[in-house]
């Protein structure tokens, strides 16, 4: 997938995560799974659209990632139908770190592919 295609995704999710979080309540999708789960896989796929989308600048989106997530939480307590839980931060930031790590075996496999097809 095209970069500019990848980056695109990545800033809409991180918006639409932005307003399902801080956003009314009725705008908040209801999945059927848990809240956590939701949580979870929301900034996991962030994690990994954004390792993918910007693969050489890892040191800006795991800091930046979970400076979101701890802000979109803070931005919580401003919200009258909303909470703010230190455990949802550590949640969503357990869900940055997968979808790092996610985004970069994808990365290494994409690399050893390339390498093996300009070897042969």
């Amino acid at each position: 997938m095209r970069p500019s295609i990848l980056r695109l995704l990545a800033w809409c999710l991180i918006a639409a995560i932005f307003l399902a979080t801080d956003g009314p309540i009725a705008l908040r999708p209801i999945s059927g799974v848990s809240p956590d789960l939701e949580r979870l896989s929301a900034f996991a796929a962030a994690g990994l659209l954004f390792t993918l989308a910007y693969p050489r600048r890892l040191h800006f989106i795991l800091p930046g990632l979970l400076i979101a997530a701890g802000c979109f939480e803070i931005l919580q307590v401003v919200v009258a139908s909303r909470h703010a839980a230190l455990s949802d931060v550590a949640i969503k930031a357990t869900g940055v770190g997968v979808g790092v790590l996610l985004g970069l075996g994808a990365s290494q496999c994409r690399r050893l592919a390339r390498q093996s097809r300009d070897d042969t």
